[in-house]
């Protein structure tokens, strides 16, 4: 009689496991859910950024012929600075391209299974990036006050190529300056997401997906 109630308790047992796997399923919270959002919303705006950077790399490489064909000082001048910022913006425009892709799949997948390597690694890379801005700004200011003071040297020594050369750098810097503090605005915005999703402490849980099940131990033929 004892091994009979032994054995029913053994199989009321795996009867409950098998009725809880039955009736759950892990999945996303919906923390998960707005962090991914968050996610995607910053990097479709990299893709964007990635068609404004082709875009001004196509403006400022065909300003860069016009000045050079014109054979002047100052126009040859002009055209240095502005042909290498259109390739510059050619590279950023074709590696945001090719990488965005990859890594919103890789993000997404993170979010859903290990969202506490998510904050971690994304919030020091994002972290890193916006430092990152901070020292291009400086680099792009210096470059603009470059521009303008040797615009206005050029001008009181009456020398054209330093003339044309300010023109370029400040257009330069200006252009440079606008797009990054646009970039820098919206990786704050994702920065900010990734801490409130980490203050949540989220983690993959077991979401019910039926009618919750009653649970019984058989013993002796009755529960």
């Amino acid at each position: 009689m004892r091994d009979r109630r032994g054995t029913t308790l053994a199989a009321g047992l795996f009867a409950l496991c098998l009725s809880i796997d039955a009736h759950a399923e892990s999945g996303p919270t919906p923390a998960q859910r707005e962090m991914s959002r968050h996610m995607r919303t910053y990097f479709r705006g990299e893709l964007d950024a990635a068609s404004m950077a082709l875009g001004l790399a196509a403006g400022s490489g065909w300003a860069g012929g016009m000045l050079l064909s014109r054979a002047t000082d100052a126009s040859r001048a002009a055209a240095v600075p502005i042909l290498t910022a259109s390739a510059v913006e050619l590279a950023i425009g074709i590696g945001l391209f090719l990488r965005t892709p990859d890594q919103v799949a890789a993000l997404d997948t993170l979010i859903a299974k290990d969202p506490q390597r998510f904050v971690e690694e994304e919030g020091e890379r994002m972290g890193g990036v916006i430092d990152r801005f901070g020292l291009l700004t400086i680099a792009e200011t210096t470059v603009l006050s470059s521009g303008a003071i040797t615009t206005t040297v050029g001008a009181v020594v009456d020398e054209d190529r330093a003339i044309g050369a300010g023109l370029g750098l400040i257009a330069v810097g200006t252009i440079a300056l606008g797009f990054d503090a646009l970039a820098d605005a919206r990786a704050g915005r994702y920065l900010e997401a990734i801490r409130r999703f980490e203050s949540l402490k989220v983690a993959p849980i077991i979401t019910p997906t039926g009618p919750a099940p009653s649970y019984g131990l058989m013993v002796g033929g009755a529960f």
